[in-house]
């Protein structure tokens, strides 16, 4: 189960400051979206590479804009991973 939230605020060596999201809403995929914008708001800096502009967090974020999201397999070419 994701437990990006839970795991954004129990880090404290070194504590997580900056998240970068690829083609992912968070809060669609989080079961406690409540921790999840409590950790999220606690990030300096937060950067959102997507096709759509989503709210992450009540601090200003970048956004970078992308024609379309790689598909798992043409992302794992791209790095040189087969399988």
């Amino acid at each position: 189960m994701n437990q990006l939230g839970r795991e954004i605020l129990e880090t404290t060596d070194p504590k997580i400051r900056m998240m970068w999201l690829a083609c992912r809403n968070p809060f669609s995929q989080d079961p406690d979206t409540t921790l999840l914008k409590k950790a999220f708001d606690t990030l300096e800096m937060v950067v959102v590479v997507d096709q759509f502009s989503i709210r992450v967090s009540s601090r200003p974020i970048s956004f970078c804009r992308i024609r379309r999201c790689l598909k798992s397999t043409q992302s794992m070419s791209v790095i040189g991973t087969t399988g």
